[in-house]
């Protein structure tokens, strides 16, 4: 946070006036400045591609908030504005301070949401928050040294650049995500494993920069680290659907092809047919052109991204396809044995499952720690995170309205690796297809035995009528 990125120019020559102090202008970049400048777009980028994937997610909210904070928070450093005056700067510091101690504390909120939560860890939460506020009063000094000269500037600046709460809240952060590691169980412990790992570095760079002996440099080279941490996360730790970023990737850059192909043709067409007219000519097809293009950009995203799903990942949209339909179909199955095998061999076939059982409710299993969970929260849970007996990494509800009849119980998959969101999405559609069969059939069967019990009402009614005579 603090090792102030100069994103914007490279000083050369001059004073830089800023909060009341006369600081020599930035001077000539080194190696890290590059290595901090790349990391920073990285970060960005990868925080769009998590924020993308996992919208409907809140760890991948959490986690794209850490990474845009870290981002925003050096960006806006007043050092990268010494040529915007000091009204700029003063705003510049003011946004910097307000955001810079977000990013350790989301990172805490970010590791609390993996694991069974413990008075510890509980603990280590309201500790970031409480040194929250420390930190934003000392970021915000040298602003109010220089509105109110209330402060010395020199040591108003001073302290703003140590910032001893902002390095505890950095500390308390990586304290809180080795807690959520030990919390957490299967799949959830990998992924918060991972994006630990790979933000420990910057985390201990931005705790320690500006410790006696510690060089500023080496915040900016941890921030470039941080995203080549996450990418092997996503690739070794499945932190995020590769599958997903692969397609994005392919989308994006096929996209950027086909429109600047479009741009250089019309530019040899204006070139050679057009400017020889007239430059009012050139003027109104280069207008129309760039209109038609923007216009078009989103039919083109489509139809490129309708293109790379079905040549790229045919079997994997096959898949989810045979998922989705068998979701809609189950509700008009007649007999539950075959309901619940069908629901098995489907789920194995097409979601890579390593094993699937329905478990329904009121059995032995009805307390079970993962039952319990699906039946007050109405949500998919990990079951081993729960201390459940179910062998599996995923537990969807079946609910039917508002009547819960069981669980979908999915085993681990067998290339490894976390359930993708609309993986997600289409066996919670087959949980709620099951559960409405499975409510119908009981239906049924309570009819069947109304029936009969009328039918045996009114024999016994005819028996006495001829008794009577």
């Amino acid at each position: 946070m603090r090792s102030w990125l100069a994103f914007l120019a490279v000083a050369t020559g001059g004073a830089l006036l800023l909060l009341g102090l006369e600081l020599p202008p930035p001077g000539p970049v080194g190696f890290d400045f590059w290595f901090g400048f790349a990391g920073a777009v990285l970060l960005a980028a990868f925080a769009g591609l998590i924020g993308w994937q996992g919208a409907g997610s809140r760890g991948a909210r959490l986690l794209c908030l850490v990474l845009l904070a870290t981002v925003f928070a050096t960006a806006l450093a007043p050092w990268n504005f010494w040529r915007g005056g000091e009204t700029l700067q003063l705003a510049a510091w003011a946004l910097a301070a307000a955001i810079g101690p977000l990013a350790p504390l989301l990172f805490t909120y970010y590791a609390d949401t993996f694991g069974t939560p413990t008075t510890l860890r509980r603990r280590f939460a309201i500790a970031q928050y409480v040194l929250a506020i420390p930190s934003v009063l000392v970021a915000f000094a040298p602003i109010v040294a220089r509105l109110s000269h209330a402060i010395a500037p020199a040591v108003a600046l001073e302290a703003a650049l140590t910032n001893p709460a902002l390095d505890l809240q950095f500390l308390v952060a990586l304290v809180a995500g080795i807690l959520a590691i030990r919390a957490s169980h299967g799949d959830d412990r990998q992924r918060i494993l991972w994006a630990t790992i790979a933000s420990a570095p910057y985390i201990v760079a931005a705790a320690f920069t500006g410790w006696p002996g510690v060089p500023d440099e080496i915040e900016n080279v941890a921030l470039l680290l941080w995203p080549i941490g996450l990418a092997y996360a996503a690739l070794r730790g499945r932190l995020l659907d590769v599958a997903f970023a692969l397609n994005r990737a392919a989308v994006f850059t096929v996209v950027s092809a086909i429109v600047l192909v479009l741009f250089v043709t019309f530019e040899w067409f204006l070139a050679e047919w057009v400017k020889p007219i007239g430059h009012d000519a050139d003027l109104v097809l280069s207008l129309g052109f760039a209109l038609v293009l923007g216009i078009s950009t989103r039919l083109i995203h489509h139809r490129v991204d309708h293109a790379i799903d079905t040549i790229i990942f045919r079997k994997r949209n096959a898949d989810l396809a045979a998922l989705r339909a068998f979701a809609t179909e189950a509700p008009f199955v007649t007999d539950a044995q075959v309901l619940i095998a069908r629901t098995v061999a489907i789920i194995r076939a097409h979601s890579q499952a390593s094993s699937a059982a329905v478990v329904l409710d009121g059995g032995p299993e009805a307390d079970d720690p993962a039952m319990v969970a699906l039946r007050a929260r109405r949500q998919p849970v990990d079951p081993a995170a729960l201390g459940s007996v179910f062998d599996g990494d995923l537990a969807l509800p079946m609910f039917a309205g508002a009547t819960f009849l069981g669980a979908l119980v999915c085993g681990a998959k067998t290339e490894g690796g976390a359930y993708a969101p609309d993986e997600i999405a289409a066996l919670a559609a087959i949980a709620g297809g099951v559960a409405e069969a499975l409510l119908i059939l009981r239906g049924r069967g309570e009819y069947v035995a109304l029936l009969e019990r009328i039918a045996a009402g009114q024999e016994r009614i005819l028996d006495a009528l001829r008794a009577s005579r």
